[in-house]
């Protein structure tokens, strides 16, 4: 069967809630006014601890951890598919942090804002590497920068990841076509040919 409360005011249940119906889907049916907020706090002793609930201004999904308000969510879901963490106006598909005064350029997929630094960390074991990689429909990894933390040593590598192009040593050292250059520049198998008007 089911059971209903509708009206103003609190209705309280004591004990557990079970939503079971073995012979189709179980469903847990919230609604609220047209331009009303559709809320699920979670609470310890009548004290918000997080909420979440759909924002009916903002036109989102919005978490809050804390006691906060909807308009500084922690998180937030735009009806478009955007993910906001720290914002609740995400300018991309997933837009983490604000504060800049910056315009988000959509083109790009992830967007990391800060009023003061903003930055990407990538965190490896000390025998492995960290590695931003490039691909396309025809190789997944036909480009790649990689840190290498047994040498401190950072590489570059075209057409296939297989392929180091250049490499920055703990020295400093710049190696191209060469993976231990010995001087601040080491060009092996070819001409270092500079240019320019008198």
């Amino acid at each position: 069967g089911n059971i209903s409360a509708s009206g103003a005011g609190t209705h309280t249940f004591g004990g557990n809630v079970k939503i079971d119906n073995p012979s189709t889907v179980g469903q847990l049916y919230i609604d609220s006014a047209a331009t009303s907020d559709v809320v699920i706090n979670l609470s310890n002793n009548d004290v918000q601890k997080s909420k979440i609930g759909w924002d009916h201004s903002a036109g989102a999904l919005a978490f809050v951890v804390g006691t906060g308000a909807f308009s500084t969510a922690d998180m937030v879901i735009k009806t478009d598919g955007k993910v906001g963490i720290g914002t609740t106006s995400p300018g991309t598909n997933l837009h983490v942090g604000a504060g800049s005064s910056a315009t988000v350029d959509s083109g790009y997929q992830i967007v990391a804002e800060s009023a003061g630094i903003a930055g990407i960390q990538i965190l490896s074991a000390t025998n492995q590497s960290g590695r931003v990689v490039f691909g396309d429909s025809g190789d997944n990894d036909i480009g790649m920068i990689k840190y290498d933390h047994t040498d401190n040593s950072m590489g570059f590598r075209t057409n296939g990841s297989g392929n180091e192009r250049m490499r920055i040593t703990s020295a400093g050292n710049v190696g191209i076509g060469t993976t231990t250059p010995s001087e601040k520049l080491t060009v092996n198998e070819g001409f270092l040919i500079a240019t320019g008007s008198s």
